[in-house]
């Protein structure tokens, strides 16, 4: 039997590599500043050091930053002298006997599995020479049956605890489930970051600071996501988008670039089945839509499904039970996939459920009047001019505009010019405030058009940080 090379004695870390594009990114996160995560840290490394404890799930949704938590527990039982054993799952190996651990165990060609198992044991213990054995599984839903059966026996029999990774809706996967049997295994879930944690993560990512429109649009964009939010950096510095002026790092609102963070999520959609697809499509075009509005045009069963995969999920508004996707680029991407005529009906039904469930709400007549525009049907202009505020209140400057310039009027010049000035396009937004300004009939609408346009030109002249050289 030959001996399995990552065995040496004296070495206290053991890594073993790891491939493709999720490799890459999980080696990358690993230079980036931790960041609000001081609590489930602790909790993890608590429950991996309790004497009763045989070990640790932390548990989020994709790109929460389990990978990088992980790291830094698995670190501090380094510091801890204890031996650490680093690996990480992948779908490429699920499906290998030993696939991830190949390179540091015997090959079972000349013995049983159950020699191998003995084997690993006792080599684990000479190495740790009476030190705590740690193993560390990145992604342990796709670990293969052997090796998953193999770390079930050495934390069973007190030869190692764990601490692993898993996705929220992989908590059922034959290895996860496997370990979970065990018992005493603490599970810790790992939440988004909220707004200021991610704005610190940018200001100490980018190593200075960032100006406040900039980590808005980012918080948007990422919802506390740190993979979203890092990829979305890369692709502002590699694109010239992000910029640093005078010491600040800005990027303007309309060369955000999150189309390219769609491939980090293209890889979960694909997984849906057809009427899970257009039970999303719904979704993403309506939200955030009220419930009663999904029911109408959604299965129920399907709809629970998605909910449970962290997909879509519901959300209480004052008095209302909203729906929406589980983060924002998920609704993104869904509409990027949906082809215009699909779209079109998509709106048509959505304005037809939402008017048959009698949507007499300032709101829903807003929603039905932009679905009704979006699908190409004739609406009324005090419709439209109704529909591009909802959308302002939404944050949706983008839907705002294209509802305004459906009015060719000095309310509908009013929508435009604000539309643009939230969007960050100030020179554009000019030409529409001082139209506005010199043709809205009421005296205080004409006032607020024209403080808007003088607070406009300020912006564009002096900048966030000074006078525009």
């Amino acid at each position: 039997m030959s001996a399995p090379g990552g065995f040496v004695g004296g070495v206290s870390s053991f890594r073993l590599p790891t491939a493709g594009l999720a490799s890459s990114l999980r080696a990358s996160a690993t230079e980036w500043p931790f960041v609000g995560r001081t609590r489930e840290r602790d909790r993890a490394v608590e429950a991996l050091t309790a004497a009763a404890g045989r070990g640790v799930l932390l548990t989020g949704d994709p790109g929460v930053g389990k990978s990088r938590l992980l790291e830094e527990v698995l670190d501090h039982a380094l510091r801890r002298q204890n031996v650490v054993l680093r690996v990480t799952a992948t779908p490429g190996w699920r499906g290998v006997p030993f696939g991830v651990l190949a390179s540091r165990l015997p090959q079972p060609s000349d013995a049983s599995v159950a020699d191998v198992f003995r084997d690993v044991e006792r080599r684990l213990r000479e190495v740790s020479a009476g030190r705590s054995v740690v193993v560390g599984v990145d992604d342990l839903n796709w670990l293969d049956d052997a090796s998953s059966a193999l770390l079930e026996r050495l934390v069973a029999g007190g030869t190692v605890r764990v601490a692993a990774s898993v996705r929220g809706d992989a908590l059922d996967a034959a290895p996860v489930a496997a370990l979970r049997r065990t018992g005493d295994l603490d599970r810790v879930q790992v939440p988004p970051l909220n707004p200021e944690e991610a704005a610190l993560l940018v200001r100490e990512g980018l190593g200075g600071p960032v100006d406040g429109l900039t980590v808005g649009a980012l918080w948007r964009i990422s919802q506390g996501n740190p993979l979203f939010l890092r990829e979305a950096l890369r692709c502002g510095l590699r694109d010239g988008g992000l910029v640093q002026r005078d010491g600040m790092w800005t990027w303007p609102a309309d060369s955000l670039c999150s189309t390219h963070l769609a491939d980090l999520i293209e890889q979960t959609l694909g997984t849906l089945t057809p009427p899970e697809v257009e039970a999303l499509q719904y979704v993403a075009h309506a939200e955030p839509a009220p419930l009663t509005l999904i029911e109408r045009t959604v299965d129920p069963v399907i709809a629970e499904r998605l909910e449970e995969r962290g997909l879509i999920r519901l959300v209480r508004h004052d008095a209302s039970v909203l729906v929406q996707t589980g983060h924002p680029l998920y609704a993104e991407v869904v509409r990027n996939r949906t082809g215009a005529l699909r779209a079109r009906r998509l709106r048509r039904t959505l304005a037809e459920a939402l008017a048959a469930a009698d949507g007499g709400g300032v709101d829903d007549r807003a929603r039905i009047a932009a679905w009704r525009c979006e699908a190409d049907l004739p609406v009324d202009a005090d419709d439209l001019l109704a529909a591009s505020e909802y959308a302002l209140r939404r944050h949706d400057a983008v839907l705002a505009e294209r509802l305004g310039r459906r009015v060719d009027s000095a309310r509908g010049h009013w929508q435009v010019g604000r539309a643009l000035v939230a969007q960050g396009r100030g020179g554009e937004a000019d030409g529409y405030l001082a139209r506005a300004a010199a043709d809205l009939t009421d005296a205080r609408d004409r006032a607020e058009a024209t403080a808007l346009r003088a607070l406009n030109m300020y912006w564009e002249t002096v900048g966030p940080t000074g006078p525009v050289r």
